[in-house]
């Protein structure tokens, strides 16, 4: 189907020609070739007949409008009887064809003809050459197609295989890509997650903690941070989050990973724990060391005083004694 002429937006006028591509009686879209219309009558040669005996013009049917639409410079006369026309195939443009002079002369007629013969074959080499280019469109968008569907499995393979959650998501907070493992932990449905914002997973004042975690990966290029998030169902999960800011297509986004540590939590608090318990055991045992040091420090001095005291009584009996017999003997 041929549209047009149309206006170029960098200037000029251009045949439009468009052809739908089917693959497996699936539409996947149109070839279209953009033909400029000073192309289109110098290739059929309207442009470079100067002819003192007859004018040219151009026409097509504006299907819009139902309007018969003129493209060269001359004027049709409204009195039709001295004009003939010739239609051109694929394209339904009509050539018109004034005679100036009511004399026919049978050079111009020739010449009429090897025009309308002229146009009809640009048309039919142009028309076969669109119906040729199916085909190796349709090859092209297969190989692409391919391609593209082996990256984008190849892509997906990976993100999929990530031990954690993987995002990404615009300025905007809208989520742009994401794991299963996101869908898995969280409990939402992949049509909830495309109208959800990354804060809706959080409470409390951790909400502005990764607003302003956000804001700061954007500015600063990447950031970090450990918060709980909140499922569906409202189970509470300690996480490790990490993010990059990329540009892509002249769009920023953010991109990062986050990590279950809820076995980290629970290996810092059982650690928290038998810490506390060493300490308080320490603590118990220096203070039953102190308490038997006492003990034993007033056992001895207990025993010994008593044993001292003996000895000194002992001692003043035998001096007294030892006193008594010297005085007998002298």
């Amino acid at each position: 189907y041929f549209a047009g002429p149309l206006t170029l937006k960098q200037g000029g006028n251009a045949v439009v020609g468009r052809l739908p591509i089917f693959r497996e009686n699936n539409f996947l879209g149109f070839s279209v070739v953009l033909v400029k219309l000073s192309t289109l009558l110098t290739a059929a040669g309207i442009d470079s007949l100067q002819n003192k005996n007859f004018v040219y013009q151009l026409s097509k049917v504006n299907p819009t409008t139902g309007k018969e639409q003129f493209f060269l410079p001359a004027t049709i006369p409204h009195e039709k009887r001295h004009v003939a026309t010739v239609e051109v195939p694929d394209g339904e443009w009509k050539l018109y064809v004034v005679q100036k002079n009511k004399e026919v002369i049978p050079f111009d007629v020739l010449g009429f003809a090897l025009l309308g013969l002229v146009l009809s074959v640009t048309a039919g080499v142009f028309g076969g050459y669109l119906i040729r280019q199916p085909q190796k469109l349709n090859d092209l968008v297969k190989e692409k197609t391919s391609q593209w569907i082996a990256e984008k499995n190849l892509s997906e393979a990976i993100i999929n295989s990530m031990p954690g959650v993987f995002y990404l998501c615009d300025r905007n907070g809208n989520y742009i890509r994401w794991n299963k493992n996101l869908e898995m932990v969280s409990g939402y449905s992949t049509e909830e997650l495309k109208l959800m914002h990354p804060l809706d997973f959080f409470q409390g004042d951790e909400i502005q903690r990764i607003k302003e975690k956000i804001s700061q990966v954007f500015d600063d290029k990447g950031g970090e941070i450990t918060a709980s998030v909140f499922t569906k169902d409202m189970k509470k999960i300690p996480y490790y989050f990490n993010g990059r800011r990329i540009d892509f297509k002249g769009v920023e986004y953010l991109v990062g990973v986050g990590m279950d540590i809820s076995d980290r939590i629970d290996i810092e608090t059982k650690l928290r724990e038998r810490t506390e318990e060493i300490q308080k055991l320490t603590a118990h045992l220096e203070k039953i060391q102190e308490e038997e040091r006492t003990r034993i420090a007033r056992e001895i001095h207990d025993e010994l005083g008593q044993q001292l005291t003996c000895l000194k009584m002992d001692a003043a009996w035998i001096a007294k004694k030892i006193s008594l017999v010297m005085i007998f003997d002298f």
